[in-house]
């Protein structure tokens, strides 16, 4: 999620959808940093999901070893592979330059993040991070961005969240955020709803335009 002081208004552009995001003025809050894929969620939240896989299919391992073999590729992923999306650096520069506090609400596991962030260099730019596995639900519940609001300590109109999974930016409007949906190339079916209930529409970071 990202506040800003003062939010540009969206206006059609020549294809008839959203803009990319404009942020004028000073802000004074920002969060929410976009990697270019989003692996599995953390171990709790997979761990019924190994038990139900051991039961349908008999594997002689226990649930928390088919968690493991999977959590392992998970931490390579985070620890040797995940970028950002291509222009995040630079609009974080530009926002943290401007005072703005950013923080990351995330549906992965802490460290697996934290991990992706300190070698891309991104953690200087991130005041904190919220994980729902702390928060105790996933994006579908608007506690996370709840939470993550409590503690950034800024206006809700003022606090942009920025999503590109469709159902976690239809729980943040529903919850009174304005929102910007990113366009991601795995969810691509639900571009067009995504273009739709967002406030903005993202195409691409590197077209986003950070004002004075």
């Amino acid at each position: 999620m990202r506040a800003t002081k003062n939010i540009a208004p969206p206006q059609a552009n020549n294809r008839g959808c959203r803009p990319c995001l404009s942020l004028q003025a000073k802000p004074f809050a920002c969060c929410a940093t976009q990697l270019k894929k989003e692996p599995p969620k953390s171990s709790s939240f997979y761990l019924e999901g190994a038990r139900e896989i051991k039961k349908r299919y008999g594997f002689k391992e226990s649930p928390e070893e088919l968690l493991e073999e999977v959590l392992a590729t998970v931490r390579k992923f985070y620890e040797e592979d995940a970028m950002p999306k291509p222009g995040v650096p630079g609009v974080l520069q530009a926002l943290k330059k401007q005072g703005i506090k950013i923080c990351v609400a995330t549906a992965s596991d802490r460290k697996f993040a934290e991990a992706a962030f300190k070698r891309t260099g991104l953690m200087e730019y991130i005041d904190f991070i919220i994980t729902c596995d702390e928060v105790g639900v996933g994006k579908q519940n608007p506690l996370v961005y709840e939470t993550a609001l409590k503690k950034l300590g800024t206006d809700r109109k003022r606090t942009l969240v920025v999503e590109d999974a469709l159902h976690a930016l239809q729980t943040s409007k529903k919850a009174g955020f304005p929102t910007a949906g990113v366009y991601e190339v795995n969810f691509a079916a639900d571009q067009s709803a995504l273009q739709s209930d967002a406030t903005y529409y993202v195409p691409s970071f590197q077209t986003v335009a950070v004002g004075n």
